[in-house]
């Protein structure tokens, strides 16, 4: 409703009420939240920054078209980003502001080049985002080599009874490492979940 008052009942006292509704969102005006976001206390300079931030129609159409794209593959050539982001841009992005964008991303290293062997295709694209999760994910498999003693040093069979070739190899590999961390990798639906269900009754044994 309208009005210039709010009148707030309480079973706390004053100061505490007034703490925890500073904390809730629900209770903050645009303009804090702005100054909060941006680091600014300076409402205009706040707001600049923000604008400052938006994407450009181009940047846009690539920001939505390069997680299409990583839900099939992280690495992607140009023009199949190129012609994704002509889709997400709805049509209203020319080709050629698209592809300048991808070039300035390029050079910034929010895109980062991957050259293939001659006679291979297309050099690759892999987003820095990307990168940097994949990297940070091998070092900590890497860190955790040889780090730990097996949790079962064989897995019985009565185990495993129900499971395919694949799914008793990755659940073998699970319990019978001595890495700290096992990766598995599968597309959806070719049963990692019935696996882990396995290796989740052996450790009930344990």
């Amino acid at each position: 409703q309208s009005g210039s008052h709010l009148r707030l009942y309480s079973a706390q006292d004053a100061a505490r009420t007034t703490e925890k509704l500073s904390r809730h969102t629900a209770f903050s005006v645009v303009s804090e939240q702005l100054k909060s976001r941006s680091g600014e206390t300076d409402l205009d300079a706040a707001i600049a920054q923000q604008k400052a931030g938006l994407h450009t129609p181009a940047e846009q159409a690539i920001h939505l078209a390069i997680p299409l794209l990583e839900s099939q593959d992280l690495t992607f050539s140009r023009p199949q980003l190129l012609a994704t982001a002509m889709e997400t841009g709805g049509g209203k992005v020319s080709m050629a502001d698209i592809d300048t964008t991808i070039q300035a991303q390029i050079r910034s290293g929010q895109l980062l080049n991957v050259p293939v062997a001659p006679g291979r295709g297309n050099d690759l694209l892999i987003s820095r985002q990307a990168w940097d999760a994949e990297k940070s994910i091998l070092t900590r498999v890497l860190e955790g080599k040889d780090a730990v003693a097996p949790l079962m040093d064989r897995v019985p069979d009565s185990l495993m009874t129900d499971l395919t070739a694949g799914q008793r190899a990755a659940t073998r590999m699970i319990l019978e490492s001595t890495d700290r961390f096992t990766v598995v990798q599968g597309y959806a639906g070719v049963g990692k979940t019935t696996q882990f269900r396995a290796v989740m009754s052996a450790i009930s044994l344990l």
